[in-house]
Formats: structure tokens, C-alpha cells, sequence
């Protein structure tokens, strides 16, 4: 009985531990013989510091598919998944599983930023994604200026605020960083170098310390500053800049009104450019920058009787008031503007030109060119199937003017049917705005009708410049004393042909009427010849001389010989002269007269007649020169706007307009015409030099029939 008491309880001893094996004893899970069928995170991933490895290890354990851990071990693989910044996993990133756990004990990453994943792989096993996590910066131990120093005025605040940004030895922003950063004076720009700094210590946030009141106390050229932590050694330099001196005195206040960009010509309708700038200026012509008051702008001289646009109230930025959209609207040489504004003295602008708009349309013209027999007399020509014009069979011309520039349909109308215009009786035509496009028609014609030719021979002295041709049903040409003529489009078959017009001192061989058969399509042939005898006639020379300071006489001479004395209103006649053209000169006119007919003439001597040649003689008082003064002697400072005052001129004759010419001594001038008398003006700015200079200043006016009178004076360009 004791044995078996003592057996039993040996037994339950040995199945407890067998059981405590079995179940790992403590009450927890006992580990899984079944097959792996996943991994899973074991260990909690918060945050980690960059560039250190994570901590605690990572760990991923072995699962069946109820989720136990197993005690089949396997290769586990851990990469990145969620990767905001970009980064690399660094570290052992394949370990094989003991007992079921991979531990993963010098995993890092270099970047600082949030939402990093990890993702755990084995072979033929469901993967697994960690929870999000954060890497943050290492401690900071760089120093960066992130907004760099701008140049200042002494004393003033650095604008845009300074910032210095903290980052890690790995280049992560330290945002967990918000110590004291320090800036100091690297190179001292100053000239004593001993500058001072304010405003040079801020706490971090985030990583970032801004300095908002950043001022030096001198001002220099080619400044740096430094940034370090706290009272530590600096570890960083900022960009160059300098610290300029202070604002000066308040300008002196505006007094008058200038033009700094004056009128330029241009197209009538169409905006002035460059555009026109008004400024107000003090009493030393100085540009008042402080000044914004409107400034308004008005025709002066009208000489187009135009409307300017874009003249309202500007107001004047920097003291200068800018006119982007001036125009005229009617063409005209002389405009002027005149520019006002409250309180200040107004200023008018040098003369400007608008000239006229380039043209919309164009002009056509139609030419008609016939060749051929039996030819009409013209056609009809239509534009766009109107405006109807006749127009000469052959070599005539019209012109359309004004029309469109676009396509237009031009025709022939009327043309018979014995011709064919090439190309068809109508053409399209395109018109180019301001130019003439010619448009030719050639046509051809066949004969339906017969022509003749007429021939004269003349011969001997004396002889007429031509007779006149009449042919029956056929009409009267004019002929050369030798020459021929075509009568053309005849009917057929017998026309008498007559010769008329042959002086007394001319006789016609075989008489001066013919007879011609005209054949269809063929040309008949009639001459005449004709021999003449030589005739004289007389030319009296008539002189009628007026106004002042003429010559005492004149000398006429006949076909460059025959010389003769001629009194002022009298008369001298050639006899005996043969009947033809002859030249006949006046000479010993003075320079103040002028002969109203062609000198020398050409006139022709009829046989046994009288010529006349008359010539009108008008003197005139010799043309004076216009006096000109050009005023006392000016000064004017450096850089300022010189104003010619002072001067003007008369003129004894007033042979006006007058041309006006300002040479400013400087190599440049300045041209314009004066419709009358009077005072001259204009400004004019000489170049800004470090020394004083004098400029001789001429003023030359010209008169419309050249007369010219100058005069000088001295300016003086001064420093004040």
C-alpha cells in the first residue's frame, strides 16, 4: 500500500513539470509548434534621435495564424515605409528570429521629421507595419544666417529682421533647440573700428532666434556679423553690407514746374513716347523728391487746332509727375505744352510736331493695252460692279483713288466680239493701304476692216510743220511735213485721200488729192511729196521793265549773235530773218530782278510776218538781314535748367518765317521757326562737371529769303 501511494505521488510530481515545460510555467502562453504565418512589431516605436540608434531595440516576433509567437525561427527584413524626409535606414536590417523574436539593436536615421513607418518582412509570411513615429533633431551645433543683414542707415534697424536658424551636426533644423544665439561684429566696416552693436541677443524658437532691432553705430562700408551660442565662439558670418550715414535735412520746397522729358513728335491720335515727365523743381532747379501734388497738363500753342487727351491731374511721385497716355488728336507742326499745377510756377514745353496717321486705303489703276485689227475706241471699266469709267482702247489709263485696302473685282465691259482680253474681262485685285496697285487688260483684236498709210516727203527751204490728212469716211489726222499717219478701221474699197494745209511758197507733186482701194485686213499705201521754197519774216523785241533800283539798260542778242543795246521799256526788231525758230536772249538782268518769261525764248518767225518776244522785268530793293540780340551775359548752377532770357530779333524787311538757331556752346543746338519777331527762348541743360565752365552762347536767325544776323553772349555754369 505505501508503494503505491509513494508511485502516484512520484507520477503527479513528474506531470506538473512536465507541464510547467510545456505551458512556460507563470500562466503565460505557451509558445506555438504550429507553422509561422506572420510577423508582427513586439516593441513600441514613440520617437528617436537622429543620427543615434532607435531606442529601445526594435522588435518583431514570429506568429502563427492565431497569432502566438512560434518557435520556428526565420530570416526577418525591416525597411522604411511611410519616408517623409526622404532618409536612408541605416543599421543591421536582416536578423534571424530567436525563439520567435528578431531584435533589431543599431537601427538609425539621419533626417529629423514625423510619420516615419517601419515594415517587417520574412520569407512566405504575412508582413506587418509599424505605428508612426518621429525622429527628432540632435542636439544643435550649427549656426546658420537665414535671413542675412541688409545695408541700413546709421543707428536705424536692420531691415527685414535678421534670423539665425540652429541646425544638428547631420544638417536636421534643430527645432527642439531654444538657447541663447548671440550675433557679434565680424568685419568692422567703420573707419575708427571701434563700431558698437545693439539688439544682438535672442532666444530660439524652434530653432530659429529673430532680431528685430539689429542697429551699428557708425557708419562703413563692407560689414559682417558673426552668430554664436550664448557667449560661446562664433560659428557662422553673414553676407557684406554697409551702414550708411543718416537722412539728410528736409529739401528746400518746390517753387516752379520743368519739363525732364519733353514731347516728342508723333502720329496724331496715337500716345506721345517716350512719355512726357513734369517735375517740380526749387529755386536751384532741383528735382523736390518730397513733392506729390498733382500736376495737370494743357495745349499751349494749338497750331492744329487739336485736343490733347491724358493731360488730367497726376500726381507726382518722387516729385515727378509721369504722363503715360498723351495725345493729340489733330496733325500740326508748333504744339506746346503748358504744365500747371496749385501753387507753383507753371512751365511750357518745346515745340512738337503731330503729323498725320499712315492712310487706311489705297489706289488702283487700270491700264488697257489692245493690239490688233479693227480695234475700238475704248472700253468701260467697273470696280466691284460699279463706278464706271471709260477708258481708251489702247494705252489708256484710269486711277481709282480711296478705296479699300482689301480685294476688289475689276472688269471690261464693251469689249467686242472680234477681241479677247487675256485673262478674261475680269480680274480680282488686292489693294495695299497707301500705294497704287496697276492692274493691265491686253486684248487682242482680229481685223474686220481695212487701214491705209499716208506718207508726206517734203523738201526745200522754208517748209511748214506739217499738213492735215483727210481720208473719206475715214476723218482728218494731222501729218510731219515728212512723216506718216494710219488711219485705221476702214471699210472697204474706195477712198479719196486729200493733202490741205500746204503754204503758198509749197507745191504738192501730182496734186493733193488720191485716190486708194482699202482691202479687208489689209494696209493701202498713199504718199505725197512736196517741195517748198525760202521765206522771211521780221521779230520785234519788247522790254517792260518796273520797280526799284533797275539797270540802266539791257543787251539782246538773237541765236547767240545779233547783239543789240535795249532800254528799260522799249522795243528793237529784226528783219529779213529766215521762217523758223529762233532763240532770242536777254542779258545784263541784276540779281535784284527777275524776267517773268522763259529766258532765253524760243520763238518762231512766220514767212512774211512779224514774231513777238516780250520780255516783263520786276526789280526789287536788296534784301536786308534781321538784327538779333542775344541779351546780357546768364549763370546758371551745375546740374541745373539754364533758360535763355533776354534775347530776340527784328528784321527790317519782315521776311518771315524765320528759321532760329541756338547753339549752346556745348556742341549742341537747338533749331525752330519763328512766325514773327520778337523775343527768342528756350532751355536747355549743359553737362554736370566737378569745375566751373563757360559756354558761348549764339543765337543766329535767318530770314525766308536767306538773310542771316548772329549774336553771342557768354553762360556761366557755376557750383552755387
Amino acid at each position: 500500500m505505501k508503494t503505491l501511494c509513494a508511485l502516484a505521488l512520484v507520477l503527479l510530481v513528474l506531470g506538473c513539470h512536465i507541464d510547467k515545460l510545456l505551458n512556460g510555467g507563470g500562466g503565460k502562453t505557451p509558445p506555438s509548434e504550429a507553422p509561422p504565418a506572420r510577423v508582427a512589431f513586439s516593441s513600441s516605436l514613440s520617437s528617436a534621435r537622429a543620427g543615434e540608434p532607435i531606442s529601445p531595440p526594435v522588435q518583431v516576433t514570429v506568429q502563427d495564424s492565431a497569432g502566438r509567437v512560434t518557435l520556428r525561427d526565420t530570416l526577418v527584413t525591416l525597411s522604411l515605409g511611410a519616408n517623409p524626409s526622404g532618409d536612408s535606414l541605416r543599421g543591421t536590417k536582416q536578423v534571424r528570429s530567436v525563439n520567435g523574436v528578431a531584435t533589431f539593436a543599431n537601427l538609425r536615421l539621419d533626417k529629423a521629421a514625423s510619420g516615419y513607418t517601419l515594415t517587417a518582412a520574412a520569407p512566405a509570411l504575412h508582413p506587418d507595419t509599424s505605428g508612426a513615429f518621429s525622429v527628432m533633431p540632435a542636439p544643435a551645433t550649427e549656426l546658420l544666417f537665414t535671413v542675412q543683414p541688409s545695408s541700413a542707415m546709421q543707428d536705424s534697424a536692420i531691415k527685414p529682421p535678421l534670423q539665425v536658424t540652429a541646425y544638428d551636426s547631420l544638417g536636421n533644423k534643430a527645432t527642439n533647440f531654444a538657447g541663447s544665439i548671440r550675433l557679434g561684429i565680424g568685419t568692422d566696416g567703420s573707419v575708427s573700428k571701434n563700431a558698437g552693436i545693439a539688439g544682438a541677443v535672442a532666444s530660439a524658437v524652434a530653432g530659429v532666434a529673430t532680431f528685430p532691432d539689429v542697429r551699428i553705430n557708425q557708419v562703413g562700408v563692407g560689414y559682417t556679423l558673426t552668430a554664436a551660442f550664448g557667449t560661446t565662439a562664433p560659428v557662422d558670418t553673414s553676407v557684406a553690407f554697409d551702414i550708411t550715414p543718416g537722412p539728410p535735412p528736409p529739401p528746400p520746397p518746390p517753387t516752379h514746374l520743368g519739363f525732364t522729358q519733353q514731347p516728342q513728335t508723333t502720329q496724331a491720335g496715337a500716345t506721345i513716347t517716350p512719355p512726357v515727365q513734369v517735375a517740380a523743381l526749387d529755386a536751384s532747379e532741383h528735382v523736390v523728391q518730397g513733392f506729390t501734388g498733382a500736376i495737370t497738363l494743357a495745349l499751349g500753342a494749338n497750331s492744329g487746332g487739336g485736343t490733347l487727351s491724358g493731360g488730367a491731374p497726376v500726381s507726382a511721385v518722387n516729385g515727378v509727375a509721369t504722363f503715360p497716355n498723351l495725345s493729340v488728336d489733330q496733325p500740326g507742326n508748333g504744339y506746346t505744352l503748358r504744365a500747371t499745377s496749385s501753387g507753383l510756377t507753371a512751365a511750357t514745353s518745346n515745340a512738337f510736331n503731330a503729323t498725320a496717321p499712315p492712310p487706311t486705303t489705297g489706289d488702283l489703276t487700270v491700264i488697257a493695252a489692245t493690239t490688233g485689227s479693227s480695234q475700238p475706241a475704248s472700253y468701260t471699266v467697273t470696280v466691284d460692279g460699279g463706278s464706271s469709267r471709260t477708258i481708251s482702247a489702247n494705252g489708256g489709263t484710269t486711277t481709282y483713288t480711296g478705296l479699300s485696302a482689301t480685294s476688289h473685282t475689276v472688269a471690261l465691259t464693251d469689249v467686242p466680239a472680234n477681241c479677247t482680253a487675256s485673262g478674261g474681262v475680269s480680274h480680282t485685285v488686292t489693294v495695299t493701304a497707301g500705294q497704287t496697285t496697276t492692274e493691265p487688260f491686253s486684248i487682242s483684236c482680229v481685223a474686220t476692216t481695212g487701214a491705209l498709210t499716208v506718207s508726206t516727203t517734203t523738201t526745200g527751204a522754208d517748209q511748214p510743220s506739217g499738213y492735215t490728212v483727210s481720208v473719206t469716211a475715214g476723218g482728218s489726222q494731222t501729218i510731219g511735213a515728212t512723216g506718216s499717219i494710219a488711219f485705221n478701221g476702214l471699210a472697204t474699197g474706195s477712198h479719196t485721200v486729200t493733202l490741205s494745209g500746204a503754204p503758198s511758197n509749197c507745191s504738192v507733186s501730182g496734186g493733193t488729192s488720191q485716190t486708194v482701194n482699202v482691202a479687208a485686213g489689209q494696209t493701202a499705201t498713199a504718199s505725197f511729196s512736196i517741195s517748198c521754197t525760202a521765206l522771211t519774216g521780221s521779230l520785234t523785241v519788247t522790254t517792260a521793265t518796273s520797280g526799284s533800283n533797275p539797270p540802266s539798260g539791257y543787251t539782246v542778242t538773237l541765236d547767240g549773235g545779233q547783239s543789240r543795246i535795249l532800254g528799260l521799256n522799249t522795243s528793237t526788231t529784226y528783219t529779213g530773218l529766215t521762217a523758223t525758230s529762233h532763240t532770242v536772249q536777254l542779258n545784263g538782268i541784276p540779281t535784284n530782278c527777275s524776267v517773268s518769261e522763259a529766258n532765253p525764248q524760243t520763238v518762231t518767225v512766220p514767212a512774211g510776218g512779224t514774231a513777238q518776244a516780250s520780255f516783263t522785268i520786276t526789280c526789287t530793293a536788296p534784301n536786308q538781314p534781321p538784327s538779333v540780340s542775344a541779351g546780357s551775359d546768364q549763370t546758371v548752377l551745375v546740374g541745373g535748367l539754364f533758360t535763355l532770357t533776354g534775347a530776340g530779333f527784328s528784321d527790317p524787311d519782315h521776311d518771315g518765317p524765320w528759321t532760329v538757331t541756338i547753339d549752346w556752346g556745348d556742341g549742341t543746338s537747338s533749331t525752330s521757326t519763328s512766325p514773327g519777331e520778337g523775343s527768342i527762348g528756350g532751355s536747355h541743360s549743359y553737362p554736370v562737371t566737378l569745375l566751373a565752365h563757360d559756354y558761348q552762347l549764339t543765337v543766329t536767325v535767318v530770314d525766308a529769303h536767306g538773310g542771316r544776323g548772329s549774336a553771342t553772349k557768354t553762360v556761366h555754369v557755376v557750383l552755387s
